[in-house]
């Protein structure tokens, strides 16, 4: 009988709904598999067949921590996603990539470790009024919402319903001090979030599996649903897979409409993509059926 590993990062949050959905599955084709934390010891890595990373991500994120803990098991068995795929994509730097072939990527501007960067003039330059200032090295980092509009305050909610936004002063401060430690990235804010909502498309060995759709609800959060299928945004979502150039298990390529309601890409996350099985749990069935063909 074979065995796998479906490993959190995160320690002390419990069997997650993608852990429990999947081994549910497998065990239908006489395949075991057992849950645990990176680093708890509580698994004996030589004895499965592979380790199948799943959320939710850490928080906060130690990327290098992270990488060498999943390169300890990499030493001793297979790992869905590679180690050398989680380094690629916890550095945002392969959004810059995915745009050099040709993806539709939310316009950014990259602001390496070290430098000085006026935000002020670079959003007179960009002619942006509204931006997101990230972390570069994230897996779903916080991002700091920044209007030239907005009094010098700590933070209110602008009338579109969005996150709380900071004045340039704030945000200013507050990208010295990302730039401190290293790189970061600034994006316009995109309208559609806060209306038509934020899509993510799941791809499950070259194929979507699910599509969600995470929709503004108040001002405490956001409501995730079943979205359907829908061909173009599948169609985009595997390119984009395609276009990394690596063997993904799974990920999730996330999408907002731009002012002329095309789709750019905000993220594709594929190190410990969170893949929303508790609203649609049938993929659990997919994602297991591709374990199980790489196990052959």
């Amino acid at each position: 009988m074979s065995t796998i590993a479906l490993v959190q990062a995160a320690p002390g949050v419990g069997t997650t709904t993608t852990s429990t959905l999947v081994a549910r599955a497998v065990a239908e084709h006489g395949v075991t598999a057992v849950t645990g934390t990176l680093g708890d010891g509580s698994i004996e890595w030589s004895e499965v067949q592979v380790a199948v990373l799943v959320g939710p991500v850490p928080d906060p994120f130690d990327r290098e921590r992270f990488l060498a803990q999943v390169q300890e098991i990499a030493d001793v068995t297979d790992v869905w996603n590679p180690v050398e795929v989680l380094r690629w994509n916890t550095h945002r730097s392969y959004l810059l990539e995915l745009e050099e072939r040709g993806a539709p990527i939310v316009p950014t501007a990259w602001v390496a470790a070290g430098d000085q960067l006026d935000l002020a003039a670079l959003l007179a330059a960009r002619e942006w009024s509204d931006v997101l200032v990230k972390p570069a090295v994230s897996i779903a980092g916080a991002s700091l919402r920044v209007r030239a509009s907005v009094p010098r305050t700590d933070g209110v909610r602008p009338r579109d319903g969005g996150p709380p936004a900071v004045d340039l002063v704030t945000g200013q401060r507050h990208l010295d001090r990302l730039l401190a430690t290293g790189d970061a990235l600034l994006q316009p804010f995109l309208g559609a979030v806060t209306t038509v909502g934020r899509r993510s498309v799941v791809v499950v060995d070259g194929q979507v599996s699910h599509t969600i759709r995470q929709l503004p609800s108040g001002t405490d959060g956001s409501q995730i649903i079943d979205d359907g299928t829908d061909p173009e945004l599948s169609a985009l979502a595997r390119w984009v897979v395609d276009a990394t150039g690596v063997d993904l298990l799974a990920a999730r390529v996330d999408l907002i409409e731009d002012e002329l309601g095309a789709p750019q890409v905000v993220e594709v996350e594929a190190a410990l993509p969170e893949l929303h099985l508790d609203v649609v749990p049938s993929a659990a069935t997919v994602l297991a059926s591709a374990i199980l063909r790489r196990l052959g």
